[in-house]
């Protein structure tokens, strides 16, 4: 007897998957310019851009390049750009919203990026806004150690860009304790994105000068400490936060009771010998 022929399997669908993954990685690059015109707008509509970033990273998840373990093809590159920027811009409506842990999230991916594919893709035009972003991150949250390590990972050819060397500058003020030339610095901030970070760059130099006040003075005239302070208004504010209290016309610090306190009990010398002794033994097996 003949054998029966049986009707051949349908061909697999690769092509017309690959048909809709092209597709998809096309449809993606006009949002990214749509999302971009959006942020370059005078105080920009973070509700229309917000929707629009959580669209984009669903996409991404349906590109094969950005797969585990999956092959670097040809189309690989475009794909991966695509990812990098989305990041990237994600990164900057964060700044804009005042989201610090969405930032941090955003750098962290686009950072991988900058490493990974830094020999495959061609540089990209954000990377400094966000190098600046990040640095004035850090300064604003007192992270001076974290700060240095970004600034060695900075390629030398970034670090005289505007974005990366208003941040540098600012460190160096800070180190200097030149708060005046910090407050006076935010009129030649690069970006409209910076504004975030820089008015919690002055909060933190406020807070460290209270600091400093506290411990020199049982009180001083609200004049005074309004100018130290380099606060116009909401001195009121101010005051009840840092849990200080008024008389007359003068600020008392704490309960009146700060200035005089005995620098033996409040300074742990045997531990900070010990610190530097461990520091220096380290140094050496270093050297």
């Amino acid at each position: 007897p003949r054998p029966l022929l049986l009707p051949a399997p349908p061909a697999p669908r690769l092509a017309h998957r690959a048909s809709n993954l092209l597709l998809m990685a096309v449809a993606i690059s006009p949002q990214l310019e749509k999302i971009d015109a959006l942020l370059k707008c005078p105080n920009p509509n973070l509700a229309d851009i917000q929707p629009l970033i959580t669209q984009l990273k669903i996409a991404l998840t349906a590109l094969p390049s950005l797969q585990p373990a999956s092959p670097f093809t040809d189309a690989s590159l475009k794909e991966v750009g695509l990812a990098r920027r989305t990041y990237e811009l994600a990164a900057v409506t964060a700044a804009y919203a005042r989201d610090v842990e969405g930032f941090e999230r955003n750098m962290a991916q686009a950072k991988n990026f900058y490493v990974d594919y830094r020999t495959l893709l061609p540089p990209s035009e954000m990377q400094p806004l966000l190098i600046g972003l990040n640095l004035m991150r850090l300064l604003s949250q007192s992270m001076l150690a974290e700060f240095h390590t970004e600034i060695e990972l900075v390629p030398q050819e970034l670090r005289n860009n505007e974005n990366v060397s208003f941040a540098m500058r600012l460190e160096t003020y800070l180190m200097e304790g030149s708060y005046s030339k910090i407050i006076a610095s935010k009129m030649e901030c690069p970006h409209e994105s910076f504004t975030f970070f820089f008015d919690a760059l002055k909060d933190t130099v406020r807070n460290e000068i209270a600091d400093c006040a506290e411990k020199a003075y049982k009180s001083l005239d609200m004049t005074v400490v309004a100018k130290l302070l380099y606060l116009d208004s909401g001195m009121d504010a101010f005051i009840a936060e840092r849990g200080w209290s008024t008389r007359g016309a003068e600020v008392v610090f704490g309960d009146g009771s700060s200035a005089g306190v005995s620098l033996e009990r409040d300074l742990p010398s045997m531990e900070l010998i010990r610190r530097t002794i461990g520091y220096a033994r380290e140094l050496e097996r270093i050297v």
